[in-house]
């Protein structure tokens, strides 16, 4: 426990399925954790597990596909908390078709996130952020 306490971490899509429990997982290693997602009400509820849970969260709205959401994001969360840490993408998984009752889960892929585009951005902002691999794109 603790191993990353004083760090900050971005999670996307941290208010449905996995990205909850990477959200949990990072606040219960001792990391500020930002649960971000376009459900206020459901990141919120996020956000009040983590806590009951004792670890650090906050929800922010974001559409990862518009710049100006993450700009926000990213503005809003160094704003609060200084230097961002990690930046955890929730998944892109271009060849998923998604059907019958697992139809939301259609895959979209780097292109249609334009995640060079949200990467470089995110290193320009934040230079010595960590990002994981799941834009479809190596990273850290």
């Amino acid at each position: 426990m603790d191993r990353l306490k004083g760090k900050v971490a971005i999670v996307t899509g941290s208010t449905s399925g996995i990205g909850i429990g990477i959200a949990r997982l990072f606040a219960a290693e001792g990391a500020k954790v930002v649960v971000c997602g376009r459900r206020a009400e459901k990141g919120q509820a996020v956000v009040d597990r983590i806590v009951a849970e004792g670890g650090e969260a906050t929800y922010h709205f974001m559409d990862i596909t518009q710049t100006e959401s993450i700009e926000k994001l990213f503005a809003d969360t160094a704003q609060q908390y200084g230097k961002i840490d990690v930046l955890w993408f929730d998944f892109s998984y271009a060849n998923r078709n998604g059907e019958g009752d697992h139809a939301w889960m259609k895959g979209k892929g780097k292109d249609d996130w334009e995640a060079e585009k949200l990467i470089a951005l995110a290193r320009s902002l934040q230079p010595g952020i960590i990002i994981d691999n799941r834009t479809e794109i190596d990273q850290d």
